[in-house]
């Protein structure tokens, strides 16, 4: 194997070393300072403050939430209860509907017996005198 070392080398070397500064220059430190920063506001005691403000916030959401989960259940538990007291009516309305058409229907028909009744008596005379007839042979 057999090495030739020729000026392309160094043309490399160059354009590694132009690369080396401009990504320095351009990425490298730009990212330093911004982990600098970063680290500084980190271990500010008003980044402290800012903590416990926000956990002071979480809490605040957490029991407005816990607030609003409460009312929606007695809204909710509100709502089932007219739902029952409304069916109920209802069903208490739909029962008196009921017994005032039976009650109709029990005195048409009471009605209804008493005229089959009387009819069943007038025909039965008129068919016992028509038997009567025939069985003796003669007019009654």
């Amino acid at each position: 194997m057999n090495l030739s070392l020729d000026f392309t080398l160094f043309i490399q070397m160059g354009l590694f070393l132009v690369l080396m500064l401009v990504l320095n220059r351009f990425v490298f430190r730009p990212m330093a300072a911004l982990l600098e920063e970063r680290d500084k506001r980190i271990k500010d005691p008003d980044a402290r403050g800012l903590e416990s403000e926000a956990e002071k916030m979480r809490l605040k959401y957490e029991a407005t939430l816990n607030d609003a989960k409460l009312k929606a259940i007695e809204e909710r538990n509100r709502i089932r209860k007219e739902g029952a007291d409304r069916g109920q009516e209802i069903i208490k309305s739909a029962y008196k509907v009921s017994e005032e058409t039976l009650s109709e229907i029990k005195e048409r028909i009471e009605k209804e017996v008493g005229i089959a009744r009387e009819t069943l008596k007038k025909e039965a005379v008129s068919l016992s005198s028509n038997m009567a007839e025939k069985l003796l042979g003669r007019s009654a």
